[in-house]
């Protein structure tokens, strides 16, 4: 299993910075566009990630799909 550790902390930190890459392009996409509407579709283990990521950021305002009425 000591053998796995390696690979596994690999894969983590890949995870780690395809996320990051994922809410740069968002942060980006947003300020290119601003006071539009920006969707973001994107596998789900993602969400929780993304989401504590671009709350970092203050320009930005954060909604789920339920929580659009018009």
């Amino acid at each position: 299993m000591k053998d796995l550790i390696p690979e596994f902390k690999f894969f983590s930190d890949e995870w780690k910075e395809r996320n990051e890459v994922m809410a740069k392009n968002i942060v980006e996409a947003a300020r290119k566009n601003p006071s539009q509407r920006i969707v973001v579709l994107c596998g789900s283990e993602h969400r929780y990630m993304l989401r504590n990521l671009l709350a970092k950021d203050e320009n930005l305002t954060l909604k789920e799909f339920y929580e659009i009425s018009d």
